[in-house]
């Protein structure tokens, strides 16, 4: 699982780069991404379901999701 911490970025560059993220994983292989910003703990988890990954977000503090990601296996 390898895990990745987008909360220091801000919407677009947190989306962009948990696009590249996901992009990059092989199928089945699992991701654990953290967020703070509003727009992509909105945006990340609904690109990422429509993308085919399994998605699980756990709200953390008022602030911080994590999100759980496996790859579709295609």
């Amino acid at each position: 699982m390898l895990p990745l911490d987008l909360t220091m970025h801000r919407c677009p560059l947190a989306f962009v780069k948990a696009k590249q993220a996901l992009r990059s994983l092989a199928p089945g292989q699992q991701l654990v991404m953290m967020l703070s910003d509003p727009g992509a703990v909105q945006d990340v988890p609904k690109y990422a379901q429509k993308q085919g990954f399994e998605t699980t977000v756990t709200r953390l503090d008022g602030t911080r999701v994590l999100v759980q990601l496996r790859a579709p296996d295609r």
